[in-house]
């Protein structure tokens, strides 16, 4: 009887075969699952936008502070430099949201590297519920969307040489003053124990196909390309706070944006947002 089967050459073109599908269809199964992730992240951050307006309006219209000081969960610093709370322990922007969120899990974005990523400081106090997973966040606020009041001892000058970015004075900024919030870029990912973004831009990732999803001062969520929040409208800043020293730091910092970009290295969080 003549027993029928496979011929080694046959085995190694089937096997040929299987591989060259993979190594085509392989990559598209990555860049729908980060298109799938991207979405949930988009998701997340379309609920703590909506959360920081629900928190304007019931505060007089003013935006969600940077830190609450002596607040729980009595957050500490990272050592090293100075703050709005003066080294007192703090409740950070994502705990004061809280009551509207009801979920910290909404800080944390899916495509996030490791559990590492984005860690927030905590004190001799767990957060709520003593989960040290609300230490944790993706996301963190535009310094310019949270800046109204000023710390005790520090004096709001406009013409101070670095306007409005120092001194520090982020404990909530009317709406009113927000001249185009369709514009105003208000929560962004990014990498620091720190809540905010400011002058520190190499925190800013782009975790889906190199771009990043950012809220606007609207409420308003979307995905887009860090460059394209540079020029031609520089969404870091609104005109609520242009002053003549302002309006050339615009400039200083457009450009330092992008040479911040073109010149970040690979291992650097903003080394992601290249194109």
């Amino acid at each position: 009887m003549k027993r029928s089967g496979f011929t080694l050459i046959e085995l190694l073109v089937v096997i040929a075969i299987i591989a060259i599908l993979a190594a085509i269809l392989f990559p598209v199964f990555a860049k729908a699952r980060e298109k799938a992730r991207g979405i949930t992240c988009l998701n997340n951050l379309k609920s703590i936008g909506l959360a920081a307006m629900m928190y304007s309006q019931d505060y007089d219209e003013l935006t969600p502070p940077l830190r609450v000081c002596t607040a729980p969960p009595q957050r500490i610093r990272a050592s090293g430099g100075a703050d709005e709370c003066n080294g007192v322990p703090y409740a950070a922007f994502h705990d004061v949201i809280q009551p509207y969120a009801k979920n910290y899990q909404l800080n944390l974005c899916p495509s996030a590297k490791s559990s590492g990523e984005g860690y927030g400081v905590c004190g001799a106090l767990l957060p709520p519920g003593g989960n040290i997973q609300n230490c944790q966040w993706h996301y963190n606020i535009n310094y310019v969307y949270v800046r109204g009041k000023c710390a005790p001892g520090r004096n709001d000058n406009p013409n101070h040489p670095n306007f409005p970015w120092d001194p520090h004075c982020a404990f909530g900024r009317p709406m009113s003053s927000i001249t185009n919030p369709g514009n105003l870029i208000s929560v962004v990912e990014g990498i620091t124990a720190n809540p905010d973004i400011r002058n520190a831009v190499g925190n800013v990732v782009c975790r889906h196909n190199q771009g990043g999803n950012y809220i606007y001062a609207d409420g308003h969520a979307k995905w887009n390309r860090f460059m394209n929040t540079v020029r031609p409208t520089f969404q870091w800043i609104d005109e609520g706070f242009f002053t003549t020293n302002s309006v050339s730091n615009i400039v200083n910092r457009q450009q330092a944006y992008e040479d911040t970009l073109r010149n970040a290295a690979l291992t650097s969080t903003l080394g992601t947002c290249k194109n």
